[in-house]
């Protein structure tokens, strides 16, 4: 084990040796960190020292890492990264992030998931003048000016980076009334256009299509969510958009139905690498919105 110091002294003779690597040499790792090269050279020396093994053979031609020094290399850059990510974050944080964002996303993942989220957000980075798109059409990013989208369900390949956010459970749910009085097959199904082939297995686990009976067209989730709220029939919706509904009793899951389907939820962006501090902070309150 290493005492504290030595701790404190291993930290950054490993951003020396990372470098070096990175470098490939000890004259332009001194040019590039403002050392002279002996004094690299004494980091690197003092760093194989106190782990007690040889990371790099030197000739004087070239530098070569040996098997340790290799594995010791990736986690001496992994930690010069994580510092200078460090640090990129203070500075955004202490000049206050602004600009123009704009997002695409469904109509019903936008108003009950994206704009909660948002409000929240944009009370700590205030600086951003916020354009929100709602559309069921999958936009281009590049083609559309966008800087991030949301996406449902399975997505193509394509260049755009991709964060998972979760998924989106589906249930079946109902008026009280309605499910107190009648049949669970004799009530009207309120059917979405992506539901034209749902089958599902009823409570007698017998296989039921839907679609079959009873039914009436909508275009959009919060029109299913009105509808079963007022007793036009059962709906098959995400069950995070009606939680507050089904704990309040405005509706009644129906468990006893299988065969219900889940979805997941994508952001896209067109970064290189990750993105900037405050939509990350963003992309981190959505992955929260879908934990139980």
């Amino acid at each position: 084990m290493f005492s504290n110091n030595e701790q404190k002294q291993i930290a950054y003779r490993m951003q020396v040796f990372a470098e070096v690597v990175r470098q490939g040499s000890f004259t332009l790792a001194a040019e590039s960190l403002g050392h002279t090269k002996s004094a690299v050279s004494t980091y690197v020396s003092q760093l194989e020292a106190l782990l007690d093994c040889r990371l790099l053979n030197r000739t004087t031609r070239k530098l070569k890492l040996t098997s340790v020094g290799e594995q010791f290399a990736k986690r001496s850059q992994e930690l010069q990264a994580l510092i200078k990510l460090a640090q990129s974050e203070v500075q955004e944080q202490q000049l206050q992030p602004h600009g123009r964002l704009r997002i695409t996303a469904p109509h019903a993942l936008g108003e009950y998931l994206l704009l909660p989220c948002l409000s929240t957000w944009h009370q700590r980075f205030p600086g951003y003048e916020l354009d929100l798109q709602l559309t069921d059409q999958r936009l281009d990013l590049m083609q559309h000016d966008f800087d991030i989208a949301l996406r449902v369900g399975a997505l193509p390949d394509s260049s755009y980076r991709q964060i998972s956010l979760g998924k989106l459970e589906n249930v079946l749910v109902v008026s009280p009334r309605l499910y107190l009085k009648q049949d669970l097959k004799s009530i009207s199904k309120l059917l979405l256009p992506w539901q034209n082939e749902l089958q599902l297995l009823d409570e007698q686990g017998q296989p039921w299509i839907y679609a079959q009976q009873n039914v009436i067209k909508l275009n959009s989730v919060s029109s299913a969510i009105t509808g079963a709220c007022n007793g036009m029939g059962m709906a098959i919706v995400p069950r995070l958009f009606v939680s507050d509904k089904l704990q309040t009793g405005e509706l009644v899951a129906i468990d006893k139905v299988t065969g219900l389907d889940s979805r997941p939820v994508s952001l896209l962006h067109a970064y290189e690498r990750q993105l900037p501090l405050a939509l990350r902070n963003l992309a981190d309150s959505l992955k929260v919105a879908f934990q139980p």
